[in-house]
């Protein structure tokens, strides 16, 4: 083999060796920007929507946040819903976004009593056990016995299998068990979800409920709901996360007026007074401060 034959084969040699190893690198660097990409987006979705959020606990009289619980259940759920997506084509459709937001929320509020109402296997039954995991509380799931065992399989393989107490049967006569319900989500693809929204039994000091799936001109609470006890407000907020999500918040604020409920409130703050009123449709808020 002449000089120009073997330097020409040395070379084939070389790109033989080293381009697989470039795409890799190549490859693998794609997928850091992606995973990047991902958890930045999800953080600014969560940082935009949580902070309205604290800011409306904060004026309800329920500042009691964890940022630590918040953020940690949020990366928790981040984490095990994509390793659930690598294994199940039928997550990969799932909405980005509402399962991490939903857990963060349940966490940093140090939610101990927490239900959901499944109609099937969903990705929000991992995130809520994540938020249990980071409270030291537990989550009672009500599903549907088709779906039963597969739910159980799902929560055993993202190590989270202590956390949550599976039941099954008429939702309805399931819910009347539990009293005090500091986080409570339900799947509104149930035909009944409205009655079941309004079955649930809440904690009036702190709560949240969330209505979840509310496709096309599905409702949820809308700021009504039956508390035992007086001077509670209750707050709905509907968001475009998901397919439609409603949050509402219920909490004591002794500032605040038996009827104003929903719609808006007026707060006094010495002279001056803070009038809040929420826009229906868009779900923004609007605070104006009047002198007094």
């Amino acid at each position: 083999m002449n000089s120009r034959a073997q330097t020409i084969n040395q070379d084939c040699s070389k790109r033989c060796n080293f381009c697989p190893v470039s795409e890799q690198k190549t490859r693998s660097d794609s997928l850091l920007l992606i995973v990047c990409a991902q958890v930045f987006l999800h953080l600014l979705f969560f940082v935009g929507i949580g902070t309205s959020y604290i800011n409306l606990m904060g004026a309800m009289g329920m500042m009691d946040w964890s940022a630590a619980s918040a953020s940690n259940a949020y990366f928790d759920t981040l984490k095990l819903c994509n390793d659930r997506k690598r294994q199940s084509d039928s997550w990969k459709t799932q909405e980005p976004g509402s399962n991490e937001f939903v857990s963060a929320l349940a966490a940093g509020m140090k939610a101990k009593l927490i239900v959901e109402v499944a109609s099937s296997v969903s990705p929000s039954t991992i995130a809520l056990a994540a938020a249990a995991k980071h409270t030291g509380g537990r989550l009672v799931c009500i599903v549907p016995e088709p779906v039963l065992d597969e739910s159980k399989k799902v929560i055993k393989d993202s190590g989270l299998k202590d956390l949550v107490e599976f039941r099954t049967g008429d939702p309805s006569e399931l819910l009347s068990n539990y009293e005090n319900i500091d986080f409570s989500l339900v799947d509104c693809k149930n035909d009944e979800y409205t009655r079941l929204l309004q079955l649930l039994d809440v904690n009036p000091r702190k709560s949240v409920v969330v209505a979840n799936n509310l496709v096309g001109e599905r409702k949820g609470l809308g700021g009504h709901m039956e508390v035992k006890e007086e001077r509670v407000v209750v707050r709905s907020t509907k968001h475009p996360i998901g397919k439609g999500m409603e949050v509402t918040m219920i909490g004591k604020n002794k500032e605040i007026g038996k009827g104003d409920r929903g719609g808006g409130r007026k707060k006094r703050s010495g002279k001056s007074k803070w009038v809040v009123k929420v826009d229906e449709k868009s779900g923004e808020e609007h605070i104006f401060r009047v002198p007094g």
